[in-house]
């Protein structure tokens, strides 16, 4: 019987594992939720079993699913905003870029030699897209809009979008670019305003409650003759 459970609970592991990272490189959410569906129904069968094998096995495959999701299943919500942050910035290079001539194959190789570190999270897109569109000969905008609209960074990938209609029918994208690039900027300074604000509350609210405690516990000391009081009390 100890040889079957152990049978049974290396069954369940295995599968796990396997859930862990089919799960995570379906592109589709219904066949992903169908298998984790199937997972759970299989671990609630076995787990009588071998629960102690079931439980590593679950941990293992939370382990696997975070290291075999693919790229552009990863969202870091900290880089997703970095790349907002970065992205008027990447608009204004590429208008500029567009007016000199430069091809957009181009751009996007000379975006990748800036070695400035603020520019990384930026430069990692950039250079994905690069590879990409090297290696399967495509559109580097077409490329650019596809990647950063997978990986979450909608902001971006709506600028991508723009520029990658304009180089399929020949046309110049700096008046469309210019009015997103300005309005993209507007809802940043937004957001950062009212950051400012909210902080602003927070240290005042911070202020106030170390005052008004100091302001009591000097009270206290004096009324309790430092403190002597309370103790005879």
């Amino acid at each position: 019987m100890v040889g079957i459970g152990q049978c049974w609970g290396g069954i369940a592991v295995a599968g796990l594992l396997l859930a862990a990272g089919w799960g995570a490189c379906a592109a589709s959410p219904l066949r992903r939720v169908l298998w984790w569906s199937g997972l759970a129904l299989t671990t609630a069968l076995l787990a009588p079993a071998q629960p102690w094998s079931l439980a590593g096995g679950a941990a293992l495959a939370l382990v696997a699913r975070r290291h075999l999701s693919p790229p552009h299943v990863r969202r870091d919500p900290g880089a997703q905003q970095r790349v907002l942050r970065l992205t008027p910035g990447f608009i204004g290079y590429v208008r500029v870029a567009l007016a000199g001539g430069e091809a957009p194959l181009h751009i996007l190789a000379h975006y990748v030699e800036h070695a400035h570190p603020g520019l990384a999270p930026m430069r990692e897109l950039v250079a994905a897209t690069l590879a990409e569109a090297r290696s399967s000969r495509r559109r580097g905008f077409a490329v650019l809009a596809e990647l950063t609209r997978a990986r979450g960074h909608h902001a971006l990938a709506e600028a991508a979008a723009i520029l990658a209609d304009a180089e399929e029918r020949g046309i110049d994208a700096d008046a469309a670019l210019e009015r997103y690039q300005h309005m993209l900027e507007g809802v940043l300074h937004d957001a950062f305003m009212r950051l400012v604000r909210r902080r602003s509350l927070a240290l005042l609210g911070v202020s106030a409650l170390s005052l008004v405690l100091g302001v009591v516990g000097n009270i206290l000391f004096v009324m309790t003759d430092g403190g002597r009081a309370l103790g005879i009390i």
